[in-house]
C-alpha cells in the first residue's frame, strides 16, 4: 500500500498504510535484546564520577584510531595561542634576520636599547626552544601529543640548529662584555659571523605559516600567503645581498687598493661628500639595494666592483640573478600557457556541441539554450564544488587516512541529534557509519537532484551553497522554498517507504551529504544499545509521520521533504520508553562530564548528583540531548492551565504550604509531563486531581507551545521546559467560585489591608474575608487567597487575580511582598481539612 502511495489529494487513506522503509524495516522492527545492563553500568559510572569515586577520564567511551592521549601541559599545534605564538615569531624573525647582516656590514655594537633588544630576542629563541617540546606534531600523517614522542620528533629536525644558534649568540655576548685580549677578541669576532646562522631560521617559517593558514581555514588566506611568500624571499635575498656588498667594501682586503666606496659621486655639491664612503649609511644602504636589484633584472647602475674580491662576489650574484630572473620567467610564462590550454578546451567544447546541434538539425531555441547552458557550467565561478570523491590524491592515501579523512569531514556536518548520540554512545560504530553509508555529491547550477514522485533512498545535509524546493501540489508553482547551508531534509527518507513531494534544484553549486538508507539499516545492528534507541526513535517518527499525513486537511498541511510537523528529536524523545530515554540522557552527561574536565570547570567548581538531575533522569522527569548546535540540553515538558473567569481574571498559583510554612512560588498550574505519559495526560490528571472542585465548571478552549531556556554556567548545560499552555474559561458566575471559609490565622491578631496596582503595592482600606492576622507592616493582599488540595493531601495556594496583579506578582517584587505578606502566617486546621474534604468529594 505504502509504495502504491501517489501525491493526489486522495492518497490520504493510503497514507495510513504507509510502510515502514524495507531496508531499515527489520533493524526497526525487531530490536536486538534489552538494554537494561548497559543504561545500569551508564549511570553507574556517571553517578560515581558525581560522587567523587571516579573520574571523567574513565567514563571516556573507544575513540576512533587516529585520536591520541590529552595531556594538559602540551599545546595543540592549532590553538590560539600556538598560532599567536607563531605571529609573533615570524615578526620576531623579519626583525633579527634584517638587524643581524646590517649589524655586521657597518660593524654596529650592541649598545643601549639595541643590546637590550638583542637580550631580548635570545630569550625568546629560548623560549621557541621550550615550546616545541610542548607543542604537539604530526608524524606519518597522525597528531601527536605525548611528550616523549614530540620531544624525539624535535631533536631529530630542528633542535640542533636551534641549539648551535642560541649556544652562539650567549658566546657572542659573553665575549663582547667585560674581556679583553687578542684571543678574546678574535673569538668574538668570530662570533658575530656566527649569529649569520639565524638566517637559517627562516626554514622554520613555512612551518608557522602552514599552522596559521589551517587553522584560519579560509583559503583567501592561502593565496595571500602564496603571494606573499615569493615577494618576501626577493626582499629578504636583497636585503643580505645589500649588506654583504657593503660589508665586502668595508672589511675585506683590496688588491687594488681601491674599493667600490671610494668610488666618487659624480653630482657633487658644496660641503657634500665626495665618495659613497663619506655619505651616510641610510644612502649606502639603499645604493646597496639599489646595486643587488640590478643584478636580478636586466638593469645596471653605476656601481662597479673595484677589486677581485668585489668582481668574485659580483660574479656570484650575477649567477644567482640569472637563476631567480629565469624561473620567474618561466613561472609567469606556465600561468599564461596554463591559461591559453584552458581556454582553447573551453573552445573546442563549444565548437564540437555547436557541430553536434547543426547536424541533427536542432531547432535554433534549444540550441542556443543548450549552448548558454554549457557556458555557464564551464564559468567556473559557477561549477559544481570539488568533493572527496573527485580529488585524485584520494586515492593515493592509504585506507586508514582515507577513512579518517572522510569521517571527519562527514561529522563535521552530520548535526542531526539522532546522529550526535551516536558518536557519543559508539565512536567506532559512527565511523563505520560515515565511512560506509555517507557520501559527499555535489551538482552544478539549475541541476536537479529529485524530481516529484520518485522513490526516495537518501537523506540529505546540505554542507554548500543554496537549493529551491517546489511543491508539486498544495503551493503555487512560482513558490519557491529556499534551502540553506546546514538544512538536514528528507529525513522521512530513512523511517519510511517515501516519494518525493516536489522538486529540488540547485540555485548556485551545492555540495551535498547523503546518507544511504541500506547502509544505515546494515550498521544499526552492530550494537544493541545504538539500535535499541534508534528503533525507538524510527518507530516514533514513522507512527508520528502517518499521524501527520492523514490528519492534514489541505494538501498543503501535509508533510513534504523538508519537513513533517512534530518530529523533532526533542519533541520525539520524551515519548520514548523509560529505559530508552536513560540510555540517551546517561550517554549525554558523560558527554557533559567529559566536556568539563578537559576545560578543568571540574576542578573548579566540582558537579553534584543535583546540578544534573539524575534522580529526574531516573524517575524520567527529564532527559538530556545534544542539540544541533552541540549543546547540551535538559528536556522538561509542562503542562499548564490559564483558567479565566468572565470577569477577567486569572487563576494563578501563588505558592504550597510545607510545615505549616507559605513557599512562594508565583506560576500558572500545571503538572510535569511523567515517564510514559503524554501531554494529554497530564492535563487530564491535573484536571481530575487539583482541581476536581472546578472541573464541572471548566471548558479548554486552545492550547499553545511555549519555550523557556535558560543556561547553567556550573554545568554548561541549556535547560529547556517546553510548556503547553491551555486556555479554559469558567462558564459559571464568578461569585460562584469562591471558597472564603479557608482562613489564615497568627498570634498578634494584628491586620492591615492593601492593594497591588501596575506599577506595585499601596496600601487602601479593604475587607479581607480571606487572609487576616497580617503583620502591620505588610500590606494584605488586594485578592482573596484560597487552598486547593491534591490527591497527595498537599495544599497549594491559589487566587484569582487581574493580568496587571499576574504581571507584577512574576515579578522579584512580587515575590518578595508575597514573602513578607505570608511571613509568621499559617493557616487555620479547620480550613485545611475542609480543603482535602472537598477536593476528596469532588475526586469522587
Amino acid at each position: 500500500a505504502g509504495s502504491e502511495c501517489s501525491l493526489s489529494r486522495g492518497s490520504t487513506v493510503a497514507f495510513s498504510k504507509m510502510l515502514m522503509n524495507i531496508k531499515v524495516r527489520d533493524a526497526l522492527i525487531n530490536p536486538l535484546g534489552s538494554v537494561d545492563a548497559d543504561v545500569e553500568e551508564l549511570e553507574r559510572g556517571v553517578m560515581a564520577c558525581l560522587a567523587g569515586q571516579s573520574t571523567p577520564s574513565m567514563l571516556q567511551p573507544n575513540l576512533m584510531g587516529n585520536e591520541d592521549r590529552h595531556h594538559p601541559w602540551i599545546i595543540n599545534p592549532h590553538s590560539r595561542f600556538r598560532i599567536f605564538f607563531d605571529v609573533l615569531s615570524i615578526m620576531v624573525l623579519v626583525a633579527d634576520v634584517s638587524a643581524t647582516p646590517f649589524m655586521l656590514a657597518w660593524n654596529i655594537d650592541a649598545e643601549g636599547w639595541l643590546h637590550g633588544a638583542s637580550i631580548g630576542v635570545l630569550t625568546f629563541w629560548m623560549l621557541d626552544m621550550v615550546m616545541s617540546f610542548l607543542t604537539g606534531t604530526y608524524v606519518k600523517g597522525k597528531l601527536v601529543m605525548r611528550p616523549w614522542l614530540i620531544a624525539r620528533a624535535y631533536l631529530r629536525t630542528w633542535f640542533v640548529p636551534d641549539f648551535v644558534i642560541i649556544f652562539a649568540d650567549c658566546i657572542g655576548y659573553i665575549f663582547n662584555n667585560g674581556h679583553e685580549g687578542t684571543a678574546v677578541l678574535r673569538l668574538a669576532k668570530l662570533s658575530r659571523f656566527v649569529r649569520l646562522a639565524r638566517i637559517f631560521r627562516l626554514g622554520k617559517v613555512s612551518e608557522s605559516v602552514t599552522r596559521i593558514a589551517e587553522a584560519s581555514g579560509a583559503a583567501s588566506i592561502d593565496i595571500m600567503f602564496e603571494t606573499i611568500k615569493p615577494i618576501f624571499s626577493i626582499i629578504t635575498m636583497n636585503h643580505l645581498l645589500a649588506c654583504a656588498w657593503v660589508f665586502i667594501g668595508m672589511q675585506a682586503d683590496s688588491d687594488t687598493g681601491n674599493t667600490w666606496l671610494n668610488t666618487p659621486l659624480e653630482v657633487q655639491a658644496e660641503g657634500a661628500p665626495a665618495s659613497y664612503m663619506q655619505s651616510s649609511t641610510l644612502y649606502q644602504y639603499t645604493t646597496a639595494v639599489h646595486w643587488s636589484m640590478t643584478q636580478m633584472t636586466p638593469g645596471s647602475m653605476q656601481v662597479f666592483p673595484q677589486n677581485s674580491s668585489e668582481r668574485i662576489f659580483n660574479c656570484c650574484c650575477l649567477i644567482i640573478g640569472m637563476c631567480v630572473f629565469s624561473t620567474l620567467i618561466s613561472t609567469l610564462s606556465a600561468k599564461l600557457m596554463q591559461r591559453q590550454l584552458k581556454f582553447r578546451d573551453r573552445m573546442q567544447t563549444l565548437s564540437m556541441l555547436r557541430r553536434f546541434l547543426r547536424g541533427k538539425a536542432v531547432s535554433s531555441r534549444t540550441a542556443v539554450a543548450a549552448q548558454i547552458e554549457v557556458e555557464r557550467s564551464l564559468n567556473s565561478s559557477l561549477r559544481k564544488p570539488v568533493v572527496l570523491g573527485d580529488l585524485a590524491a584520494f586515492g593515493l592515501m592509504s585506507s586508514g587516512m582515507r577513512r579518517q579523512l572522510k569521517c571527519e569531514l562527514t561529522q563535521n556536518h552530520l548535526q542531526h541529534p539522532v546522529f550526535r548520540w551516536w558518536k557519543e554512545m559508539d565512536p567506532s560504530g559512527m565511523q563505520a557509519l560515515c565511512y560506509d553509508a555517507m557520501e559527499f555529491k555535489a551538482l552544478p547550477p539549475c541541476e536537479n537532484l529529485f524530481v516529484p514522485r520518485n522513490d526516495a533512498e537518501e537523506a540529505y545535509v546540505l554542507v554548500q551553497g543554496q537549493l529551491q524546493y517546489i511543491r508539486e501540489l498544495g503551493y503555487p508553482t512560482d513558490c519557491r522554498q529556499e534551502v540553506n547551508q546546514g538544512r538536514f531534509f528528507c529525513e522521512a527518507a530513512l523511517w519510511s517507504h517515501w516519494k518525493h513531494r516536489g522538486e529540488m534544484k540547485a540555485a548556485t553549486g551545492v555540495e551535498l551529504l547523503a546518507i544511504n538508507t541500506t547502509e544505515l539499516g546494515r550498521h544499526l545492528r552492530c550494537l544493541s544499545a545504538v539500535h535499541y534507541v534508534i528503533a525507538q526513535y524510527g518507530r516514533e517518527f514513522h507512527s508520528r509521520l502517518v499521524v501527520a499525513s492523514t490528519s492534514a486537511e489541505t494538501t498543503a498541511e501535509e508533510p513534504d521533504d523538508l519537513e513533517v510537523p512534530f518530529t523533532s528529536f526533542e519533541a520525539i524523545l520524551p515519548m520514548l520508553d523509560l529505559p530508552c530515554r536513560r540510555l540517551v540522557s546517561s550517554t549525554t552527561v558523560r558527554a557533559a562530564l567529559l566536556r568539563l574536565h578537559h576545560s578543568r570547570s571540574m576542578v573548579r567548581h566540582p558537579p553534584t548528583l543535583a546540578d544534573f538531575r539524575m534522580n529526574e533522569v531516573i524517575k524520567g522527569s527529564c532527559s538530556y540531548m545534544i542539540g544541533w548546535n552541540g549543546d547540551i540540553e535538559c528536556l522538561t515538558l509542562e503542562e499548564e492551565l490559564e483558567l479565566r473567569r468572565s470577569d477577567g481574571r486569572t487563576l494563578v498559583r501563588l505558592g504550597k504550604l510545607v510545615d505549616d510554612q507559605v513557599v512562594v512560588k508565583v506560576r500558572l498550574p500545571g503538572n510535569k509531563v511523567r515517564s510514559g505519559e503524554r501531554g494529554e495526560d497530564a492535563l487530564d490528571r491535573l484536571l481530575n486531581d487539583t482541581f476536581s472542585p472546578l472541573i464541572g465548571i471548566l471548558q479548554i478552549t486552545v492550547a499553545e507551545q511555549h519555550e523557556t531556556t535558560s543556561f547553567c554556567e556550573r554545568t554548561k548545560i541549556t535547560n529547556k521546559v517546553l510548556k503547553t499552555v491551555h486556555h479554559a474559561e469558567v462558564t459559571d458566575h464568578p461569585s460562584n467560585v469562591e471558597f472564603e471559609d479557608v482562613v489564615f490565622v497568627e498570634a498578634n491578631r494584628r491586620q492591615s489591608t492593601g492593594s497591588i496596582t501596575s506599577s506595585g503595592f499601596r496600601s487602601t482600606a479593604r475587607r479581607s474575608s480571606v487572609v487576616t492576622g497580617l503583620r502591620s507592616s505588610c500590606p494584605t493582599l488586594p485578592f482573596d487567597v484560597f487552598v486547593l488540595a491534591n490527591s497527595k493531601g498537599r495544599l497549594l495556594l491559589h487566587a484569582w487575580v487581574t493580568s496587571g496583579e499576574l504581571d507584577m506578582l512574576r515579578t522579584p517584587a512580587g515575590a518578595h511582598v508575597l514573602e513578607h505578606a505570608f511571613d509568621g502566617v499559617r493557616l487555620d486546621p479547620a480550613s485545611a481539612r475542609l480543603a482535602r474534604e472537598r477536593s476528596e468529594l469532588a475526586r469522587i
